[in-house]
């Protein structure tokens, strides 16, 4: 979980996770696929292949590398997953896997690796300070008391105004790659749903919209997520809204001889320490932090 945190822009892992793959390079850990299903794992494989059911396939939840790894590592930890999949989990036939459009992936490592591309989904997420907060964790944050019995709650427009959240549409990708024997994938493409010839996306292919009204959204460029609404950052989170509600400033103001425009934006501190070290070491001076991420507004000249 630490190199997730580290590596991989979510920083959070999916509820239903099987498999923790570790991959090494001389005894030090380089690389982690994460095996499991995503939210809905029966309708996932079944839109694509009804005979199937939840045994006969596994969904990579998250893949990351250490960022020293040299180009192409990524597809050969990927080969080295399906063949201990291949090795370890009889039953499962097919390797199923999202590609984020809404942070401008459109899965070049999964078309490097030979996976096929079965169709993408408009996805909506709403930002806030660059925390990706999913449709069904909004509750959470608008519910108007505990009691509150709506099972999804979504900020109103002057919500969303009055809390800086912006609504956002985005592509995510599909691709799978067949496990099984090549009599097995026959019979699978045949009674695939889904067209398993498409061309692959690219870069081109990429769209992102905000909402700016009831009805009405414009085209914009990549929205800037730094990472995504959990229990790392909730209470921060929470403790915005709280603040924001109640007019009250976020963190105290304390003089600083750093000139750095007031900003509300998401810092994770772990990548400000190593790339800014000076920079850091003078925030906590101002700032005293805990591990995590943090949300902090600086007060400068």
């Amino acid at each position: 979980m630490e190199m997730i945190q580290k590596y991989h822009y979510s920083n959070t892992l999916p509820k239903l996770n099987k498999h923790f793959l570790g991959f090494y390079l001389d005894n030090n850990l380089v690389g982690v696929i994460t095996l499991g299903w995503g939210t809905r794992p029966k309708h996932t494989i079944k839109k694509i292949f009804p005979n199937l059911d939840t045994s006969n396939y596994y969904e990579i939840g998250r893949m990351c590398m250490t960022e020293d790894m040299p180009r192409n590592s990524e597809s050969q930890m990927i080969s080295l997953c399906c063949k201990w999949i291949k090795q370890n989990c009889k039953d499962v036939k097919v390797l199923f896997t999202w590609a984020d459009g809404v942070q401008g992936k459109v899965g070049y490592v999964y078309q490097a690796c030979s996976f096929l591309y079965c169709g993408s989904i408009m996805t909506d997420l709403y930002i806030m300070n660059g925390i990706k907060i999913h449709p069904r964790q909004t509750k959470e944050l608008f519910k108007t008391n505990v009691n509150d019995k709506r099972k999804t709650i979504r900020p109103t427009i002057q919500q969303m105004k009055d809390n800086n959240i912006q609504h956002i549409k985005g592509k995510q990708y599909k691709y799978l790659k067949f496990l099984c024997s090549k009599t097995e994938k026959k019979k699978l493409m045949r009674e695939s749903l889904v067209d398993l010839e498409l061309s692959y996306p690219k870069e081109d292919n990429l769209i992102w919209e905000k909402q700016l009204d009831k009805g009405k959204w414009e085209r914009i460029n990549k929205p800037n997520v730094f990472t995504d609404y959990s229990k790392t950052v909730r209470n921060d989170v929470d403790k915005t809204f709280n603040n924001i509600r109640k007019g009250d400033i976020f963190m105290e103001e304390k003089e600083t001889n750093l000139c750095i425009y007031k900003t509300d934006v998401m810092f994770d501190f772990v990548k400000l320490q190593e790339q800014e070290p000076q920079l850091f070491e003078e925030l906590v001076k101002d700032y005293p932090l805990q591990k995590g991420i943090h949300m902090l507004e600086v007060v400068g000249e």
